[in-house]
């Protein structure tokens, strides 16, 4: 058994969660084991200790708490929220391995240790910290929403056996080569905006792919895209592109923002009878001509041609 030395921080919380175990009276059993608390802007928070000991196994969600650590975290929590609270590494998480949802965003975690045994983790956020190395990542067997965003990370090849994701934020990282993830065929959403990358032909697999943003790198060729028959949303914005012939098969977008390119041409545009928004700012075009009087577009802006 753990011993507690803070009996007036338990106290505190457990009058908080005798409210919540309130809200759930009169419920079938196993509603009634549905427990969660919040702890908003409270210094005192220094583990999780006290969560297991108060029997929390539904929701557990800490914002803005100093010295947080995950020592002693429930083994039973579904859902896990601390963020904006200086984690520094990840080491205890492997007491979560039945956690399907968790957020550590916005802390400035560095090391990624325990979290290979997350292996019944659906949704992992680690957006806004200082990961460098995402090793630990490799072997998430039920992953569906990669969430990291705003780190340090430059190699994706730890992310090749993640086939059961869906979601991929990598946005704001220090990416050059999407190597590693030629495989991941179940992407739909796909977030790599902000980074050093050049070469699309990683992602050819990627048919399932209906929103994909791109915007902020270093793209001249986007030949690839012609394959994503399944593509709604295309961001591209402020890249190197002269030539979106590739556009022409995308039958089924809708959302287009190609603005801050060295686009001339819009030919491949025309027959695109869905697409109802475009953005085509500060590019070369001189003759919109094959998109003037296109019926569908609601929403397009073509300002400042250089």
């Amino acid at each position: 058994m753990c011993e507690i030395q803070d009996k007036n921080l338990i106290a505190k919380y457990q009058s908080q969660l005798t409210i919540e175990k309130t809200l759930t009276a009169g419920k079938n059993d196993e509603e009634k084991k549905r427990v969660s608390l919040v702890v908003e802007k409270d210094n005192n928070v220094k583990s999780l200790l006290f969560a297991q000991v108060l029997g929390i196994n539904s929701e557990l969600s800490i914002n803005e708490c100093k010295n947080v650590t995950l020592e002693s975290s429930p083994r039973d929590i579904k859902s896990v929220n601390i963020t904006n609270c200086g984690l520094t590494t990840t080491a205890g998480i492997q007491n979560m391995h039945k956690t399907y949802f968790i957020n550590l965003e916005n802390n400035k975690i560095s090391d990624l240790s325990g979290v290979q045994n997350l292996v019944f983790t659906v949704d992992f956020n680690l957006s806004k910290n200082l990961i460098t190395c995402i090793k630990s990542l490799t072997d998430f067997e039920s992953i569906e929403s990669l969430i990291l965003q705003d780190n340090k990370i430059s190699d994706l090849k730890p992310l090749k056996n993640l086939k059961t994701l869906q979601y991929l934020d990598v946005s704001d990282n220090r990416i050059k080569s999407l190597e590693g993830l030629e495989g991941l065929t179940a992407i739909t959403e796909l977030y790599l905006v902000n980074n050093i990358i050049v070469d699309l032909e990683p992602l050819k697999a990627m048919t399932k792919l209906g929103e994909l943003y791109l915007d902020e790198n270093g793209i001249e060729n986007i030949s690839v895209l012609g394959e994503f028959k399944e593509l709604k949303i295309l961001s591209l914005q402020i890249n190197r592109i002269e030539n979106i012939d590739a556009l022409k098969k995308l039958i089924n977008l809708e959302e287009l923002d190609i603005s801050i390119n060295q686009v001339r041409k819009v030919e491949a545009l025309k027959d695109l009878t869905n697409l109802n928004s475009v953005d085509l700012s500060y590019n070369r075009i001189t003759d919109f001509s094959p998109i003037e009087h296109h019926k569908n577009f609601k929403n397009y802006s073509l300002e400042e041609q250089k």
